[in-house]
């Protein structure tokens, strides 16, 4: 399991069932990273699902490429509260793991 899994750097954590890692191949060229997980990617613990993960499939598809060629993540990884933004405090909380994913 990801080591981010247990993460409390931020106050994110208490509003997340999990916390939303990555989808894909670590080896892949292309990697797409999303602002923070919406309530569909938090339920189901998978980047860009429901309504935005069609729209992704549908604009890859339209270049040549299938989500299987792709690392998909986000910057934030816990379901941000209603109406909330991200914050520099997130991004600065979550920023190790994505490099840590954009390394591998």
């Amino acid at each position: 399991m990801p080591q981010n899994r247990q993460c409390r750097k931020c106050l994110l954590y208490a509003g997340a069932y999990t916390k939303v890692c990555m989808w894909g191949d670590g080896n892949s060229t292309l990697m797409i990273i999303g602002e923070a997980p919406d309530y569909e990617a938090n339920t189901l613990d998978l980047p860009f699902s429901g309504r935005l993960g069609m729209l992704l499939t549908e604009i890859l598809h339209s270049c040549g490429i299938t989500r299987a060629d792709c690392y998909i993540t986000y910057l934030v990884k816990c379901l941000l509260p209603t109406k909330k933004k991200v914050t520099k405090g997130n991004v600065a909380a979550c920023k190790m793991y994505l490099i840590e994913e954009a390394m591998k």
